[in-house]
């Protein structure tokens, strides 16, 4: 008995003081594994049940406690492509390892996560899921923000020659034998003599200023 507390005692220390969130969903009632992908996924979505959570989870959904979250489903994750998320567990037989979801608050703004999962199978029933959830949204943004500023001038914030060549690239991978695409090169007269008679700043502002009247004309 004390072998038992002690165990239950130090999964409880284990869950609360984990920096990841950890939940588990049960399946009420378990889902038979030997039916078609489809079926099991639309199953799944309406029996999963959350069971367990600890403080982490209950932070990441913005909720007060965890009795706000117990008993719900799947559908109340806030994940955008939950039905998709359950179709590659299925289909990766009940097991998730760093799978990259986007859950959006009330307000519209995205939020980036990595969970992973793993189903508990007995009888031919899947009865339960556990697994971790870790936010990486810091990291996302901050690659969207290399990224843009890789495919952006940052004087002018225009696409640079990087982004028009992966456009290029996209455009002609994606396109039919019927479509007929176009470059159109624009050249800026006189533009050093700006430079040299009235300073570079003032060729600068001028810059920024060309950008989003090309826009509004094409």
């Amino acid at each position: 008995r004390d072998a038992l507390q002690e165990s239950e005692a130090s999964y409880k220390a284990f869950i609360t003081n984990s920096s990841e969130a950890i939940w588990c969903y049960d399946m009420q009632p378990p889902v038979a594994i030997h039916g078609a992908v489809a079926q099991q996924v639309e199953q799944i979505a309406q029996n999963a049940r959350l069971v367990e959570a600890n403080k982490v989870l209950i932070n990441m959904l913005g909720v007060e406690s965890l009795d706000d979250l117990l008993g719900t489903g799947l559908i109340d994750s806030g994940s955008k492509n939950y039905v998709f998320d359950i179709h590659l567990f299925v289909k990766n037989n009940y097991l998730m390892i760093d799978h990259d979801i986007v859950r959006q608050d009330a307000r519209g703004k995205n939020f980036y996560f990595q969970i992973c999962c793993t189903g508990i199978v007995e009888d031919g029933f899947l009865k339960r899921v556990w697994g971790t959830t870790k936010d990486i949204t810091a990291r996302r943004r901050y690659e969207e923000k290399l990224r843009y500023q890789s495919y952006h001038d940052s004087l002018t914030a225009l696409p640079n020659r990087e982004k028009l060549y992966a456009d290029m690239q996209t455009c002609f991978e994606q396109r039919s034998a019927e479509q007929i695409s176009a470059l159109l090169l624009i050249d800026l007269d006189r533009f050093k003599e700006i430079n040299d008679t009235l300073g570079h700043n003032v060729g600068d502002h001028l810059l920024r200023l060309i950008g989003p009247r090309l826009a509004n004309v094409i």
